[in-house]
């Protein structure tokens, strides 16, 4: 009896563990590169400045990602993890291209200017598409892992990677 419930404890707190450090790497991509970003973008700039600043989210979105991969994932939380991880990757991936992209959609005029802002505009459907993944995939994973583990009182947290449908 005593074995088991050791057992129990460590698999709680290592449920316990995963969900604190998936709420805060969730948090931080809102308060460290989505409002920043998109306070960056409404601000504007010179296109040369923007793709640099852009640049950086981007590096900080990938330190999210590799510090997410690098987490010790409970059994209980395989589903969650795999799907947290391709909504950072599509969140991280949107500012590559977005950066790659801002020159084009500031500096030249014409076909190529609205090429790149369509191109800008479909990487925000990108970042819906992480937030829905987290609403729809990433959280009932957790719910459900914290469920079947016995853990109760944690919060789960959202992740709302575009502020609002108007970009």
């Amino acid at each position: 009896i005593a074995i088991n419930s050791c057992r129990d404890s460590q698999r709680k707190s290592a449920l316990e563990d995963y969900n604190r450090e998936l709420s805060t790497i969730a948090d931080e991509s809102v308060t460290q590169v989505s409002n920043p970003f998109f306070e960056t973008l409404s601000t504007g700039g010179a296109p040369t400045d923007l793709q640099a600043q852009i640049a950086q989210f981007q590096v900080v979105a990938q330190q999210q990602y590799e510090r997410l991969e690098s987490t010790d994932v409970p059994d209980d939380m395989r589903g969650a993890q795999q799907s947290a991880l391709i909504a950072l990757e599509w969140r991280r991936d949107g500012l590559q291209r977005i950066a790659q992209q801002v020159g084009a959609a500031l500096g030249d005029q014409g076909d190529e200017a609205d090429a790149a802002i369509n191109r800008i505009a479909g990487q925000m459907e990108v970042f819906l598409a992480s937030d829905v993944a987290w609403e729809t995939r990433v959280l009932p994973f957790v719910d459900e892992g914290l469920e079947e583990g016995g853990v109760t009182g944690q919060q789960i947290t959202r992740s709302a990677f575009l502020p609002d449908l108007s970009w």
